[in-house]
């Protein structure tokens, strides 16, 4: 086993606000951190994440910008983007609705 793989200790902080005005809706923005340090070494990582997410009639989408350093001082970027919808969305032409009987 890599002794990089044995977490000493781990940090982590989140921020979520609702994005509302007047009764309307303007999605959830959120922040959020992490520390990891290892038992091996003086090395730590470190991940800062940014989103922004919004929910629609047809379901919902979302946009995170991430940020990542490893053990060795290494720097990574990523974004990612996300749309969720509903099978009942997509085929609302094929799928029955759903019913549930009581006996």
């Amino acid at each position: 086993m890599n002794t990089y793989e044995r977490l000493k200790n781990q940090f982590t902080v989140s921020i979520s606000q609702p994005l509302q005005f007047e009764k309307e809706d303007y999605g959830s923005f959120y922040l959020s951190g992490s520390w990891s340090d290892y038992w091996a070494g003086e090395h730590s990582r470190s991940e800062y994440n940014v989103g922004y997410s919004k929910g629609f009639s047809w379901g919902s989408a979302g946009i995170t910008v991430q940020r990542t350093w490893n053990e060795y001082g290494d720097k990574d970027d990523a974004m990612y983007i996300n749309f969720s919808i509903p099978l009942s969305n997509l085929f609302w032409w094929y799928l029955p609705p759903f019913r549930f009987y009581q006996p």
